[in-house]
């Protein structure tokens, strides 16, 4: 088979680590200049809102308590219900491991790899070569409005589980399985815990149009 014959409908993420490690050295000289010790990703909303609001998160996770009120905003307001702050994003073990400025920024960081491979990965179930498929999701992690969007990690966040979604749902119209739908699931939860349920909810809208759009005549086995 060619190399842009693609994977096994199974696994959308052959070649993944190799991937990962191309798609992370790419993405760390695009963003050198925010990896010094003196520089955060601060500008508009991630400086005045996230960058303090998940300092007070990470302490409550530190203390093993479940950040659920937020006495602060205004006369309080709801954390995980309110889902903004992403209180239940995975990423936030970053805040809790690492000392609070150098897990911010790997907070930030974490979501354009995250994009990077979903892209990666999306590409792949759709029977993408490996090359073909790396470079789209790069063109999608460094997408001016995902570059943009580091003023606002709501945004960031959310986008950048969007295609792991859409990955995940392709596999499960090929091959279906509870595994299939629980990955489907995880990765709906992770756009979800992002905190913005509009960027969540339009992804989910699009799972019925992408099964009918992409399910016309068969496509050649992936190699």
């Amino acid at each position: 088979m060619s190399e842009a014959a693609g994977p096994p409908p199974a696994a959308a993420t052959p070649g993944l680590p190799r991937a990962a490690g191309v798609a992370a050295l790419v993405l760390a000289l695009f963003f050198l200049p925010a990896l010094g010790p003196g520089a955060q990703f601060l500008s508009r909303d991630t400086g005045r809102i996230h960058h303090p609001t998940r300092r007070w998160i990470a302490e409550r996770l530190a203390r093993g308590e479940l950040p659920e009120w937020n006495p602060y905003a205004g006369l309080g307001a709801p954390v995980v219900a309110g889902a903004m702050d992403a209180p239940l994003h995975p990423f936030n073990a970053w805040l809790v491991a690492l000392p609070y400025e150098v897990g911010f920024k790997a907070w930030v960081l974490s979501c354009y790899l995250l994009a990077a491979l979903g892209g990666y990965a999306l590409c792949r179930a759709l029977r993408c070569g490996w090359h073909a498929s790396l470079a789209a999701g790069l063109a999608f992690a460094l997408s001016g409005h995902l570059v943009s969007s580091s003023d606002n990690l709501t945004f960031l966040a959310t986008l950048s589980a969007l295609p792991w979604v859409f990955a995940a749902a392709e596999l499960f119209f090929e091959g279906g399985g509870p595994g299939a739908l629980a990955g489907l699931g995880a990765a709906s939860f992770l756009c979800a815990a992002g905190g913005d349920p509009q960027g969540w909810a339009v992804a989910v809208g699009l799972l019925l149009p992408q099964a009918l759009l992409l399910r016309g005549p068969a496509r050649p086995a992936r190699g």
